[in-house]
């Protein structure tokens, strides 16, 4: 490249952004599966999307509703050290909250779950059952609506979709600053009666 070129010139200046770069660079080697390695949190417990798009959380409260927030920015409220009370959303920053209810249609007998968009609580705090996905709430579709439902134990919530441009490092840098105040998922088993001379595992 002559000296002088525009093109010279201007390459010259992104270079001197190192920050910049590597943000990019980052995000470039993250976004080859939108749906894996996304954070979200529920009653004390961190979580974080597999390969399938997938995560899961041991179910601590009997109701078959379930909250969902949307947002990439949430303050603990603290008691003591790192006991937190509970979680508050931050003023100013984007955040959509959703209401996931399990119901039975009288008619079919057949059970949907009923999702939809609710306002932000007035006082900013997070229910402890809620399910909190640590993103923009532009990057995640939710569907509104009836969508198809089983009848057991596990809630298998309606799928979830993200979208494309996603950047999932800005969430993973943030969870760091948060961690120590979540535990990890941790499997129980028991076992069962046995079947056929042969005992088996429930999870």
């Amino acid at each position: 490249m002559a000296a002088g070129d525009p093109f010279a010139t201007e390459y010259v200046t992104t270079l001197k952004k190192p920050g910049k770069i590597a943000s990019q660079q980052l995000h470039s080697s993250l976004k080859k599966n939108i749906a894996s390695g996304i954070f979200s949190t529920y009653s004390g417990f961190l979580s974080t999307s597999d390969l399938n798009g997938e995560t899961e959380f041991p179910r601590k409260h009997e109701e078959t509703k379930v909250e969902l927030v949307i947002t990439d920015k949430i303050t603990p409220n603290i008691i003591t050290e790192n006991t937190v009370h509970h979680w508050d959303l931050v003023p100013g920053v984007p955040t959509e909250i959703y209401s996931m209810e399990r119901k039975l249609d009288e008619k079919t007998q057949l059970y949907y779950w009923d999702t939809k968009k609710i306002p932000l609580p007035a006082n900013g705090r997070v229910s402890r059952f809620a399910i909190v996905i640590i993103a923009k709430p532009e990057d995640i579709y939710v569907p509104t609506g009836a969508t198809v439902a089983n009848n057991k134990p596990n809630l298998v919530l309606p799928t979830i979709y993200v979208k494309k441009g996603i950047k999932i490092y800005s969430s993973t840098l943030y969870v760091l600053n948060l961690k120590n105040f979540f535990g990890p998922i941790t499997r129980e088993y028991k076992p069962a009666e046995k079947k056929n001379g042969y005992r088996e595992v429930i999870k």
